[in-house]
């Protein structure tokens, strides 16, 4: 019975990291957002796409982008991205994912996104 009750213990603990840890990725991933968005030229912006491009590929998150030009179509394409006026960017780690707008200052600056 107390060996069960250990490896129980265990168990949720585990499970507890686990999810501590992606929730901690979740803010990280946030904070890194904030900094982008609320950038005030392009160049600060560079710097913190490729700061945040850094932490997904070491961490293992998946991304997602959808975008819209300035007519309100959806982009298909990565040659028809460079016509995005808006992002919708979509981060996936397991089962947790988080979702952020973005109007790029300089549209160069979501390609530092699909680099590996």
């Amino acid at each position: 019975m107390k060996r069960f009750t250990y490896q129980c213990l265990m168990v949720s603990l585990l499970l507890l990291l686990v999810a501590c840890s992606q929730t901690s990725q979740q803010q990280q991933v946030e904070q890194m957002m904030q900094a982008i968005t609320s950038s005030q030229d392009a160049l600060y912006e560079e710097k913190n796409v490729q700061i945040l491009r850094n932490y997904i590929a070491n961490k293992g998150i998946v991304l997602a982008i959808t975008s819209q030009d300035s007519e309100n179509e959806r982009v298909n394409t990565l040659t028809d991205l460079a016509s995005a006026k808006s992002l919708r960017i979509v981060f996936n780690h397991g089962e947790a994912s988080k979702e952020f707008l973005w109007q790029p200052i300089k549209i160069n600056n979501v390609f530092i996104l699909f680099r590996e």
